[in-house]
């Protein structure tokens, strides 16, 4: 038996030995090879592109064994994706996708009613259309202010453009007045948009203060409920306060 339990011991420091060997070899150089890189914060928040959104979260307990990466990451769905798929159960089969996804990502605000005049001829809802676009121009509005810092590079090299405070003030009065005439869907996003500006625009405590007053409107497992959490949370982490801010909905922590 003595003999047998040094067998044990000395087979499990070899496998411990082994893998590790494993993780060094199947390094393929990123800085976060041999790191967890991964962040509480969205990519618009973060400040490097190796880091990850809390929510995707490797989970390599359920990963796959293979020999030179052990626990291979899982791949996150693309938030765009995510909305998208979103956006078609909105609207049903009624309204192709590739064609929904071209109005919500490529179409420029100036050219979304010539667009949308074909896409939703057919369309029985008009009421639901009409107001879906009012909300899809205000969005591509937000847009170049949300995505500012990140076209001017990620090390902040170059000097983001100073911001038009005006405007930002203007589009959260707008998506404010939209919210009680819309739909539980619009309004969610309407929501996630004005925390967006509030963040963009650097009114960190106004981001705050709009994340306590209205964390408890969004229901369901949606993706404006999570990216207006990680809002939330890049507005915490820029001030002294730091909390936990998912604990309203403690028994939905994970997203996709």
């Amino acid at each position: 038996m003595p003999g047998f339990r040094t067998l044990s011991v000395g087979s499990v420091i070899l496998l411990a030995i082994l893998a590790a060997v494993i993780r060094i070899f199947g390094s393929g150089g990123s800085d976060c090879e041999d790191l967890d890189c991964r962040s509480f914060f969205s990519p618009g928040i973060i400040q490097s592109p190796h880091e990850r959104p809390f929510f995707f979260r490797d989970n390599t307990f359920y990963e796959p064994f293979t020999l030179f990466r052990p626990f291979p990451p899982a791949k996150d769905p693309p938030v765009q994706a995510v909305n998208l798929e979103e956006w078609a159960a909105y609207f049903g089969p009624a309204v192709p996708k590739a064609e929904l996804s071209n109005l919500i990502y490529k179409v420029p605000a100036e050219d979304v009613a010539n667009t949308a005049s074909p896409l939703f001829q057919k369309y029985a809802n008009k009421d639901r259309v009409t107001k879906a676009l009012e909300y899809l121009l205000l969005a591509k509005r937000v847009e170049p202010i949300a995505t500012r810092s990140a076209d001017q590079g990620w090390q902040g090299n170059v000097s983001a453009k100073p911001l038009d405070m005006t405007l930002v003030q203007e589009l959260i009065d707008s998506a404010e007045k939209k919210i009680p005439q819309s739909d539980k869907f619009l309004a969610e996003r309407y929501r996630l948009q004005v925390m967006r500006l509030l963040y963009y625009s650097s009114r960190y405590a106004d981001a705050q203060n709009y994340f306590e007053q209205f964390k408890n409107s969004f229901g369901g497992e949606g993706s404006p409920k999570y990216r207006f959490m990680d809002l939330a949370a890049g507005a915490y982490s820029r001030s002294s306060e730091r909390r936990i801010i998912f604990s309203p909905w403690s028994s939905t922590n994970s997203c996709r």
